[in-house]
This record gives structure tokens, sequence and C-alpha cells, in this order.
């Protein structure tokens, strides 16, 4: 039953990225489902299992070369701590060895995690639980989309972008996926009605 309620609900954030419920430029949130709220290590990238997209494909002149995104923390917190968004970012305990800031706002059950140096981030996550205890979907599709504007600019369209990601992930399909330089990737917790995006530069 819990995985159905999930279900209907992620479906429902399809939904209304799909309708252009969502604006296509909000800061995203992330609090972790647990008794009390931690942060979720990197994500591991699985090897890619397909090409990158040869239309959104980037050079080094547009994108420095290093292990990271070529954004600083700064920029994206920038996104994130401006209305409407009001995000505080606070410097927690290195995860994995990495420097950890994470991103908290009024918004309930989302939550913004950035690894790595400020001068050069290495991976960006969108931590939301949705449901009663957590955020609405219309607020975890804007947290989400906000995310693929600051972290993934190649993306064309990112809300119509989320929209067929999220329902492939849904399916079962893919849950990972490379655009240009960059592998996002969505994990799905239906038990606990959590969710994950994350950008990173491709390995």
């Amino acid at each position: 039953m819990r995985h159905q309620q999930f279900a209907m609900l992620v479906a429902a954030l399809a939904l209304l990225v799909g309708c252009g419920t969502a604006p296509e430029a909000i800061a995203p949130t992330v609090v972790v489902p647990t008794a009390q709220a931690t942060i979720v290590p990197p994500t591991k990238i699985p090897e890619p299992t397909e090409a990158p997209t040869t239309a959104l494909q980037t050079t080094a002149a547009t994108r420095p070369a290093g292990p990271g995104l070529g954004i600083s923390r700064a920029e994206i917190q920038a996104r994130f701590e401006a209305t409407p968004f009001n995000m505080v970012f606070t410097e927690v305990e290195p995860v994995e060895g990495r420097a950890t800031v994470e991103g908290t706002s009024g918004t309930k059950g989302i939550t913004i995690a950035l690894y790595g140096p400020p001068e050069d981030v290495q991976e960006a996550q969108a931590q939301i639980t949705v449901g009663d205890q957590g955020a609405p979907s219309a607020d975890a599709a804007r947290y989400m989309i906000a995310l693929l504007e600051v972290t993934a600019p190649n993306i064309s369209n990112p809300t119509a972008w989320l929209k067929t990601h999220l329902d492939q992930a849904i399916k079962g399909e893919s849950g990972t996926t490379i655009e240009g330089d960059r592998t996002i990737m969505f994990i799905l917790a239906p038990e606990i009605k959590f969710m994950l995006m994350s950008v990173q530069r491709v390995p």
C-alpha cells in the first residue's frame, strides 16, 4: 500500500511538471526522513549504458577541466538563498572525505546538499520527502527544476526533461541519464516516500 501511495504521489509530481504547473525557476531543499535529519552519502555513479546525447555535448572551452561540475558553491547557493526560496546553507561534517554543505528552508521535506570544494562542486543533490509528512508535489518539482537549471544548463527545457526522466524512473526503466557532461540520477525509496536527484560530472 505504501508503495502504491508513493507511486501515486510521484506520478502526480511528474504530471504537475508535464502540465507546466511547476515554475521553471525554483530552489531545492532537502530533508531526509529519519528520526534525525541526516545527509544521504554522495551517489556512486554506475558505468553509463548509453552514449551522451550528441546535441548536449559540451566542450573543454565551456566547462573547465576537473572532477567537479565547473560550478562554484556560491553560484548554486545564490539561486536558492534568493527569494522565493530563502534557503540557509550550513557547512556540516564532511561525507566520504568531501566538504559538505546542506541547505534548508521553511519548505518541509526538501534539502539541497552540495559535496566537494567551494570552487568546484562535485555533486549536487535534491533530497525530497513527499506526502503528508513531506513536501507537496508542486514544491518538489520546483526545487528539482531549479537545481537542473543551475547545475545542468545545457538542458534546454528542464521542465519537460524532468517529466520524461521522472516517468522513466517511476516505471523502473532507468534511474540514470547522461546529458552532455552530466550524469543525473534518480533514487526512489517508496517505503519512506523519499526521492533523491543527483547531478554529477560524467566520470
